[in-house]
């Protein structure tokens, strides 16, 4: 096909010409900044002391440290997550 029988057909409406898509320029969205004390903070709190359980955890944790139980029968010892909805444990030694 030449260049004009191209033209010819594209006038008649018979071929359609696909151009290519026009490239987005990346934005930058702004991320806030976390400081050092935020970060101490957070860590401050992990750093309590937490209690162990004797009994498996079935309650819904309201917050991130609600997620983690620690659970000691005298004859286990568990670390459970609470994950995708339901609680997980990986034994301890």
């Amino acid at each position: 096909m030449t260049e004009e029988e191209f033209k010819k057909l594209k006038e008649k409406g018979e071929i359609e010409e696909i151009k290519e898509e026009e490239r987005l320029e990346p934005v930058e969205i702004p991320v806030e900044r976390v400081s050092l004390d935020d970060f101490l903070t957070f860590l401050e709190i992990l750093r309590q002391i937490k209690r162990h359980r004797i009994t498996t955890p079935t309650h819904k944790p309201k917050s991130f440290l609600e997620q983690i139980e620690f659970y000691d029968d005298g004859t286990n010892r568990r670390l459970y997550l609470y994950i995708n909805g339901v609680w997980r444990y990986v034994v301890l030694t």
